[in-house]
This record gives structure tokens, C-alpha cells and sequence, in this order.
């Protein structure tokens, strides 16, 4: 909850971590130990007598949620000892505010819609000025995944020009990130996906060790953690696990307005739009090429190119290996 919210995000961002999320449309992730304190489960392992270990990278103020952890929270604490009750108190209220208002955000979208497909979506402005900001957020964000999956909290100056535009008689645009163009025009209030961006994308969170089944592509994605460079082949890549880890979750997706990736010997980034120009890959299927992502940098365009950061260098701890099949 502190690291998302000095980094910026919404209440939603500001629950944190859900008890229960679907991973895949068959696979749900539950977090049991979520309301159990760190100290609870090594008092708990001491008391019966089980041994433990201790990443030592946990005691490293490198990474944003060691350095809270280790240099504010201790502050907040001498301030307010339950400080962890505190947060996890708050936590539950944002989140059963959250749902409630997603499941409003939903019946609104309903009676909003005018027009509905795959690659655009219309609702009628004046039913729009009628309901209240916090459900037109929400419901910007309901649209825009509904287009195309989108991970993070639509940002705020987006929402404030698209709230604009629709309060304004006139007809005018406006572009948010995932290539959807956003229209008011004759009482109604247009998201078009960008002609360039069309094509229903896909984004699946991946797990490390871990398996997942791309239905789109009718492929596998399996990543796992090695101590020894293995022999590659055919759409099969190796990273450094550990610096991999600093830039983020890692996701298959497709690909986004802006994405680029990081060439070795080259000017320091390309565009991924770019590549697969060189590349002769067809405009129409530029939007179904799978991305290897960690956090917002892409790592790999399987079968095309691969960033060169993170790379297995002699001092490389452990390996991640991730592969790419047909099964």
C-alpha cells in the first residue's frame, strides 16, 4: 500500500493486494497470509522449532519496498505500534468500497451503451453528465479493458480531459496510451481502437516457476529458474532472474502504443513498432506478436529479437529460462 501510494495510483491501487485474483480465466491466486504479520510467522516457526531462511537481497535498501521496510516503516511504527492493523483495516474498506462501486460502474456501462463490438464502444453523453465523477472514472477504465487490457490505473489527467471533452458540445479527441482514440461527437461519447492498434490483444501475468497456456497463439509459455546455462533452441530465451526481478512483474501481452525494447550495440532503445516493420511482419498481425514483458520494458519478441538487458554474464547467480511452445 505505501509503495503504491508514494508512487501514485487510485483507491483501487490503494487496497493492495487481493485476497483472491484470477491469474488465468482457470486458475484463481489466494494469498492466505495476507493479515499475518511477519513477526507472527517467525515467532511461529521459533516457538515449534523449524528452520528457516532469510533472502539475503531482503536486507538490500536498493529495491523501493526493502528501503520502506527497512528505513519509514520502523518511523510510522514508533508513531503508531499498530501500524499494521492500521493499514489492513484501511485495505479492507477500500476494497469492499472498491467492489461496490465496480459492480455500480457495471450497471451504468449498461445503460450508458449505445453501440458495442470488439474494436469500439459508444455511449451516450447525456446519460454520462448524469452520473457521478467517481463512476465516470471507473467506468473509463471498464471501457479501456474492455478494448484492451489495461494493467494500470488509467491516469488522472486522461480522465480529466476525456470528463472534459464529453462535458463540451463540440466535437473533439483526445489519445490515451493502449491505442484508443476517444471521440465526442453528436451526443455521444466514441472509444475507437487506433486502426494501427486493432486486433484483440491478450496479457497474461506469468509466475516464475510457472506455466501458462496462451490460448490466442495455441502455444505454452514455461519459465523456469536454473543454476546452469542450458542448451537453447528455437523460441527459447535466458536472463538474469535476479535483475530481471528489478524491473518488474513479468507478462506475456501484446503489444502497446510506445512499447520499446533495448538492442545491445545499438543507440540505446528501438521501438517495438519499428522492429517489426524491419521485419516485414504483416500490419494485421503486428497486434497478436506475443511480448515477454517485465514491468514496462519488454525483454523479448519471441522468434525476433531480444533486449540486452538482463543478461547472463559470468557473474550471473541464477538463470531464468523461458520457452516458448507448441503443445
Amino acid at each position: 500500500m505505501l509503495m503504491r501510494f508514494i508512487r501514485g495510483t487510485g483507491p483501487g491501487g490503494l487496497a493492495g493486494i487481493p485476497y483472491t485474483r484470477p491469474l488465468t480465466p482457470t486458475i484463481t491466486v489466494i494469498c492466505p497470509f495476507l493479515e499475518i504479520t511477519r513477526k507472527q510467522i517467525e515467532d511461529y516457526l521459533k516457538r515449534n522449532l523449524l528452520s528457516f531462511r532469510i533472502d539475503s537481497s531482503n536486507k538490500k535498501t536498493d529495491y523501493l519496498r526493502n528501503r520502506l521496510r527497512i528505513e519509514m516503516i520502523p518511523h510510522l511504527q514508533a508513531i503508531n505500534p499498530n501500524l499494521s492493523s492500521v493499514l489492513l483495516q484501511l485495505s479492507e474498506m477500500l476494497r469492499e468500497d472498491e467492489d461496490y462501486l465496480a459492480s455500480e460502474a457495471e450497471d451504468v456501462f449498461s445503460s450508458l451503451t449505445i453501440y458495442k463490438e470488439p474494436e469500439e464502444i459508444r455511449i451516450s453523453l447525456a446519460k454520462w453528465r448524469e452520473i457521478p465523477f467517481p463512476l465516470q472514472r471507473r467506468t473509463i477504465k471498464l471501457i479501456c479493458n474492455y478494448l484492451v487490457h489495461v494493467e494500470e490505473e488509467v491516469p488522472y489527467f486522461h480522465v480529466e480531459a476525456i470528463r472534459k471533452i464529453f462535458a463540451e458540445d463540440h466535437p473533439k479527441e483526445w489519445n490515451l496510451p493502449w491505442g484508443i482514440t476517444v471521440i465526442a461527437r453528436y451526443g455521444e461519447g466514441i472509444f475507437r481502437m487506433k486502426r494501427e492498434a486493432r486486433g484483440r490483444g491478450f496479457h497474461y501475468p506469468v509466475q516464475i516457476p510457472g506455466s501458462i497456456w496462451i490460448a490466442e497463439m495455441n502455444k505454452r509459455l514455461t519459465c523456469s529458474i536454473l543454476h546452469e546455462i542450458p542448451q537453447i533452441d528455437g523460441e527459447h530465451v535466458l536472463f538474469d532472474y535476479e535483475e530481471v526481478m528489478k524491473l518488474g512483474p513479468l507478462c506475456l501481452r501484446t503489444r502497446r502504443a510506445g512499447d520499446y525494447l533495448y538492442l545491445k550495440g545499438l543507440a540505446g532503445h528501438r521501438k517495438v513498432k519499428d522492429i517489426l516493420i524491419d521485419e516485414k511482419i504483416p500490419k494485421e498481425k503486428r497486434d497478436q506478436i506475443p511480448l515477454l514483458c517485465a514491468g514496462k520494458e519488454v525483454l523479448w519478441i519471441p522468434g525476433l529479437r531480444k533486449s540486452g538487458k538482463a543478461e547472463v554474464l559470468p557473474g550471473t547467480r541464477l538463470i531464468l529460462s523461458c520457452r516458448l511452445e507448441e503443445k
